[in-house]
């Protein structure tokens, strides 16, 4: 692990400390406050709530590039996460555990490139291969820790923050539709459309693991509380329960593939000439000077069930 990913994991311990310590000693610290403060006299002293949650999420998911000779059309998202939340006087403090599973697709421009190879009689012939169409459907699974603080007011909640995560597994499922053909050095014409002599339409598929870094984002949400009216209220169960319905947002603030040099994307089978070996483009293509980050967006949904306390007799 890198220097920077022990940082960020000190961080999340701080964090993680000093939410803890804050959920502990948050009543006694505001009961001194408001003791003395005429303010709160007339008022009711509110005590913290701690809830914990279970989510999941859903939306679009698109890994953002430059490349000039790649076009990138996006996929899903699908995220189950739970956690914990300290609440007090409508401020919230969320941390927690998602597992993330994502799809992105791309395709590259179409091009072409020769091998020179004998033909099954033994003739010398310059091999041609014209590739149409070619894409990439990549696919994963992470684990995030997101960390997040907002406000919430009348059910509406507003919050953001940060997540960073850990790699569990990526691939990148690679096809390329092509058109072979020949030129001989005895001939004029070029040998096309001989499906018997290897001339003709083929399709290649390979399966790569792509070696992916850890994903650090800035999370948003936004929800609602549906179980705040008054049809659901009178029930004492529901009064400590919360279902926040509304939407998320991510945005990827680094890159998430760091190749230094250029590999091979494509390259001709030596024991099936028709038949070609193909590499995911972001394991083959030097990505140091180049960004790709994923962003996500979608729709989210978390069940909030409200944990008794000593100062709360909430069931």
């Amino acid at each position: 692990m890198t220097k920077i990913h022990n940082n960020l994991l000190r961080c999340f311990a701080v964090m993680l400390l000093l939410l803890v310590c804050n959920s502990m000693f948050a009543d006694k610290i505001v009961r001194k406050i408001t003791k003395n403060n005429a303010m709160f006299k007339s008022k009711k002293t509110t005590n913290s709530l701690h809830y914990g949650w279970v989510s999941m999420e859903g939306g679009y998911h698109l890994l953002q590039e430059d490349f000039d000779d790649l076009n990138t059309q996006g996929g899903s998202a699908v995220h189950f996460g739970t956690g914990y939340e300290f609440q007090l006087h409508g401020i919230y403090t969320s941390i927690g555990v998602d597992f993330n599973l994502w799809t992105s697709s791309a395709t590259t421009q179409p091009y072409s490139f020769d091998q020179r190879m004998y033909d099954t009689q033994g003739k010398l012939m310059t091999y041609h291969f014209n590739i149409s169409e070619s894409t990439e459907r990549s696919s994963g699974v992470f684990a995030a820790f997101p960390i997040m603080i907002g406000y919430s007011f009348q059910g509406i909640h507003i919050g953001g923050g940060v997540s960073f995560g850990y790699n569990l597994s990526a691939k990148s499922r690679v096809k390329r539709e092509y058109i072979t053909s020949a030129t001989y050095p005895q001939y004029i014409e070029d040998f096309t459309n001989m499906p018997n002599h290897f001339y003709t339409n083929y399709e290649s598929t390979n399966t790569e693991k792509l070696a992916m870094k850890t994903p650090i984002n800035i999370l948003g949400e936004i929800g609602y509380n549906v179980l705040r009216s008054n049809k659901y209220q009178k029930y004492q169960n529901m009064r400590n329960t919360i279902l926040k319905v509304g939407a998320f947002v991510e945005y990827g603030l680094c890159n998430v593939f760091e190749n230094e040099s250029d590999g091979v994307l494509v390259e001709p089978n030596p024991e099936r000439p028709t038949q070609l070996s193909l590499h995911p483009y972001y394991n083959n293509k030097s990505t140091t000077n180049h960004n790709i980050f994923p962003i996500s967006a979608g729709i989210k949904v978390t069940y909030m069930m409200r944990i008794p306390t000593k100062n709360c007799n909430c069931y």
